[in-house]
């Protein structure tokens, strides 16, 4: 996800605007968000159904924390505004979803 951002970096840009001016794009993004999250949550609910991840953890809360921080540095990115480097975002995103999740 954040990978992405610095490969469609221009793309994004522009879309970021369009969210900000257009209700229609707002939605759309908002409607891409709660798929990518269902899906998200669904992977890590089967996680911890099968016993992979912490049992004590809420799949759909766990999936909005990973999600949001994923789309702040998303568009930290795409404008620019990112201190640290996108492998350096990435593997700590990845480490916080592995150790915090899994047991």
């Amino acid at each position: 996800f954040v990978s992405l951002a610095e490969q469609h970096k221009h793309i994004l840009a522009v879309f970021y605007e369009a969210i900000g001016s257009s209700e229609s794009m707002r939605k759309l993004w908002e409607e891409f968000l709660d798929n990518f999250l269902a899906r998200i949550t669904m992977d890590i609910q089967y996680a911890i159904d099968s016993k992979l991840a912490k049992t004590e953890l809420d799949s759909e809360i766990v999936a909005r924390i990973l999600l949001s921080s994923g789309e702040r540095f998303l568009w930290e990115i795409v404008r620019g505004q990112n201190k640290k480097s996108i492998k350096e975002i990435a593997a700590n995103i990845t480490k916080v979803y592995m150790f915090g999740l899994y047991k």
